[in-house]
């Protein structure tokens, strides 16, 4: 398969966009040590050099990949630390020429569980002090995207149970005092399994009452039935995952006729073994079906990129190579991406169509100015 090329540029060198990353899985291995090291907590890490930490994101399951996730935010004590590790994602992100990003922070868990003296306030002064520098430094935008731990909202963690109040709310309250310093969107993530979408349903209303954007992971432990709740009881503008939307035609045609984009992140998904290799990820049958009819908008994203399958910040690249690997005969064999005018209030999102194996559209206002101009076309 050839590169796409045109006026010089590669796909890789093009200007991109990420909307689905965690802080807490994207930190290089460096910074991992250094902030172990600077608190004094190399004891909780799997070894002391970059190769054993890149052995620790072989996960063996779910619960494993949430568990590295849980002793990395135990790295992260002070306004400092949080710097540091923006500033860090910031730059690999750069290096894969990303200019806008959006970066999933969960505040209640820093704040409220892990009791290691993070406050509100120290994490607002670390997330724009990193944020401030890369963007000083590497010309990239990034917004915050506060995370829902939603396991924690429930009277078991992991049976479920009745809702209780405190995790959500807590995380609203974050969020809307954030705004000014980036914060975009309410998100919610964790393990599906035993804490479904309907019981945040006013918290949710009330996020997008007062601008926030609504963001759920949804459609990746469990099944359609997850997604379908999180786009009638969360209102949500997009869907973190939603692989499993594949498992109902009805759904996926909503999804269609709504525009709502999946945040789809194949190498997450093979990494966390919910689909055994990439070959079998659902994903190109969205593709079959987007060329022969109304297509369901998604977007290519990384997730938690130091995983094995996902060795850089931002594998755009490689993913859409992948895609373009189940093309059938019968499709197209050419790759456009576009950048179209500037829209204000709307989210940039990829999408896969008849007329393009990827389009750019509903580009929010940040990432337009950045990504102003770009536009590659080829045969692939």
């Amino acid at each position: 398969m050839r590169e796409v090329v045109r006026h010089g540029m590669t796909f890789d060198g093009m200007p991109k966009a990420e909307l689905h990353l965690h802080l807490d899985g994207a930190l290089p291995p460096e910074t991992i040590l250094l902030l172990a090291e600077r608190n004094g907590l190399r004891d909780l890490l799997p070894g002391e050099t970059e190769e054993a930490i890149a052995g620790w994101f072989v996960f063996q399951d779910f619960d494993h990949f949430l568990n590295v996730k849980r002793t990395i935010k135990k790295l992260l004590r002070s306004a400092d630390d949080f710097a540091l590790a923006v500033y860090a994602v910031g730059r690999e992100l750069a290096a894969q020429h990303v200019r806008y990003a959006e970066i999933t922070v969960t505040p209640y868990t820093f704040i409220d569980v892990l009791g290691h003296g993070v406050t509100l306030d120290g994490m607002f002064q670390g997330l724009e002090s990193g944020r401030q520098q890369a963007r000083s430094e590497f010309g990239i935008e990034l917004r915050w995207v506060f995370d829902i731990p939603r396991n924690r909202a429930f009277a078991d963690y992991h049976r479920g149970g009745a809702y209780v109040a405190g995790a959500a709310e807590s995380t609203l309250a974050y969020a809307l005092r954030g705004r000014e310093f980036g914060v975009v969107g309410l998100g919610f993530g964790g393990n599906e399994t035993n804490a479904p979408p309907e019981p945040f349903a006013q918290v949710f209303a009330e996020a997008k009452r007062q601008g926030l954007r609504s963001v759920p992971h949804a459609g990746e432990s469990e099944g359609a039935a997850s997604v379908w709740g999180a786009i009638r009881a969360l209102q949500a503008d997009r869907v973190g995952h939603g692989v499993r939307a594949v498992e109902d035609e009805r759904l996926l045609d909503e999804l269609a006729a709504r525009q709502i984009p999946l945040e789809v992140n194949m190498t997450s998904n093979v990494s966390l073994n919910f689909c055994s290799r990439i070959q079998d990820h659902p994903l190109p049958s969205w593709i079959g079906r987007a060329f022969w009819s109304q297509s369901t908008p998604m977007t290519p994203n990384s997730s938690t990129p130091r995983s094995p399958e996902s060795t850089s910040c931002l594998l755009m690249s490689s993913v859409t190579r992948r895609l373009m690997s189940f093309a059938s005969p019968g499709m197209p064999s050419w790759l456009a991406v576009r950048t179209p005018p500037q829209k204000r209030g709307c989210w940039r999102n990829w999408t896969v169509g008849p007329r393009s194996v990827f389009r750019v559209s509903r580009a929010c206002a940040p990432a337009a100015r950045s990504l102003r101009g770009a536009a590659i076309t080829g045969r692939v």
